[in-house]
């Protein structure tokens, strides 16, 4: 771990010291804890896309009719401000004008994300299948379904010819798959559970999920700091907002410095979710290509990250050019979880000294130390050298024998100029 990893890891202690909440926020609803689907229905709920029942669950093994799932689909595109336009009209012969469902399903029908049968009806106590969902979340899409076909699942020929070009589109491009068997299960009713996943990578498509990206300054039991778009926003959590690392859910003291952050801000402005994502590399430096902001590093993993303009890079605790970078350097690497092959940080430090102190004069900084190769090496600690232990910046005397360290050294070999300490 890099001493800006370290810092950043003394940062959250002194928070969750000073103001502790170790428990994992609830779920949203009651009856999603440990479910497959909970984070994808927590997000959807903080956005206000998606309801309880009447008793305060999500039932998420429960079935969704056609209307229900008419306006699910109006509500997530945002058509509600439409909604007056159609009240009290209602195209369907069982769809009565003064049904709630009326305006939501007339709209559905007229923007194409619907259509009824032949008899003029649309039946709206139905419940709505797979394969209703993908034809609504093409269209949905505008998707054109010319040059997909559908893979060969072992209940293909239970499919609708209608519904088999809507079906390769959405497997193909990730809105839909199957279950264990190779099996699509074209005409089963969606769950709860499936059709809030289903929403959300409609929204993900449409660029629609979240309303805030940034990256954690600092999280507290009380409210967060993200850093976005050059400020720092200092945002409330939402009573029972819910929070998630790593696909994990998450107390709001568990999130991290440096964390790439996604959330949902509510109408007060707070924080109602919050998606957290870390990853990170370490390892020797091989390669620099300063013109194309690359640099490869033995891990594991190996691997060439590119860097985009503007990303922090440091060299021996202090801000640095790639160009400054040399082979052999020690780099550890803030990724982009959400950029595959793109680094936000890289933090290096030239290793010219490494081992043990073995013996160390605080009054004028003498030290000797003893290297893997059981080597030892006598070298100055002056009184401005930059010092770190465990990511706190400290003192000369704040070193001992026993103590292992990484440190820069002068041209000459005799002075630390800069020094990363651990028990």
């Amino acid at each position: 771990m890099s001493n800006l990893r370290r810092r950043w890891a003394v940062c959250v202690v002194a928070l969750v010291l000073l103001s502790w909440h170790g428990a994992v926020p609830a779920a949203a609803f009651p009856d999603l804890h440990g479910h497959w689907a909970r984070q994808d229905i927590d997000r959807l709920a903080a956005a206000g896309l998606i309801d309880g029942m009447p008793e305060g669950l999500y039932q998420p093994e429960g079935r969704l009719t056609r209307a229900q799932f008419a306006k699910l689909m109006v509500v997530a595109l945002g058509l509600g401000p439409e909604l007056p336009a159609v009240s009290g009209l209602s195209p369907f012969v069982d769809v009565p004008r003064t049904d709630w469902s009326a305006p939501y399903v007339t709209l559905a029908r007229d923007t194409g994300l619907f259509s009824g049968y032949g008899d003029g009806t649309f039946q709206p106590h139905r419940l709505v299948t797979r394969a209703e969902i993908a034809a609504v979340l093409v269209r949905a899409l505008n998707w054109d379904t010319r040059g997909f076909a559908l893979g060969p699942y072992a209940d293909r020929d239970a499919i609708g010819g209608w519904a088999v070009p809507y079906l390769a589109v959405a497997t193909a491009r990730g809105l839909m798959g199957g279950y264990p068997g190779n099996l699509l299960r074209p005409n089963r009713p969606a769950t709860r559970a499936e059709a809030a996943v289903f929403l959300t990578r409609l929204q993900r498509e449409r660029g629609a999920l979240y309303e805030l990206s940034g990256e954690v300054v600092v999280a507290g039991a009380e409210g967060i700091a993200v850093r976005s778009g050059g400020s720092v926003l200092n945002l409330a959590w939402a009573p029972g907002a819910s929070a998630y690392r790593n696909g994990s859910p998450a107390a709001y003291t568990s999130l991290v410095p440096g964390d790439e952050l996604l959330g949902i801000i509510d109408a007060q402005g707070r924080l109602a979710f919050a998606e957290a994502h870390f990853a990170d590399a370490y390892g020797r430096v091989t390669v620099i290509s300063p013109g194309e902001r690359r640099v490869t590093v033995v891990g594991p993993p190996d691997a060439t990250w590119r860097l985009a303009a503007g990303s922090p890079v440091f060299r021996n605790g202090r801000p640095a050019s790639l160009e400054e970078l040399r082979p052999g350097d020690r780099a550890y690497l803030l990724l982009a979880y959400h950029h595959p092959g793109w680094a936000r940080l890289l933090d290096a430090i030239q290793v010219d000294l490494e081992g043990s102190i073995s013996e160390f004069s605080p009054a004028d900084g003498r030290m000797t130390v003893r290297t893997p190769a059981g080597d030892t090496r006598q070298v100055m600690v002056p009184a401005n050298a930059r010092l770190y232990h465990l990511g706190a910046p400290i003192g000369r005397n704040f070193l001992r024998v026993g103590m292992q360290i990484v440190a820069a050294l002068t041209e000459g070999g005799t002075e630390v100029i800069y020094l990363e300490a651990r028990d």
